[in-house]
């Protein structure tokens, strides 16, 4: 989570992100919830199921650069209208994590 962290790190004091997370409980979005809770210009939004994007996720992402973090996928599903930004691995994770961008 190093990786998603420092490139947020990086993002937000430029403006606010949205980054919406793959899950509604558990560590995801729980960590992200905790490493920027005093931030305010990180908007968490956490997302289940997330087989496909919703009208109000593109209607953020018109004015806002919104993310989209995957936790339970090795690529970026087909369906999903993402770009890769970048990739970590979870130690001891099946998968990686996917730090993307609607296209």
């Amino acid at each position: 989570m190093d990786k998603v962290f420092a490139f947020l790190d990086k993002e937000t004091p430029k403006g606010t992100v949205n980054l919406i997370i793959q899950g509604t409980f558990g560590l995801y979005p729980y960590a992200f919830i905790l490493e920027y809770w005093d931030d305010p210009n990180l908007k968490i939004n956490p997302r289940w199921p997330l087989s496909t994007i919703d009208p109000d996720v593109f209607q953020m992402a018109k004015n806002t650069p919104t993310y989209v973090l995957l936790k339970e996928h090795d690529q970026i599903p087909a369906q999903l209208p993402l770009i890769l930004v970048l990739k970590s691995e979870k130690p001891g994770g099946k998968y990686p994590l996917l730090l993307t961008k609607l296209k």
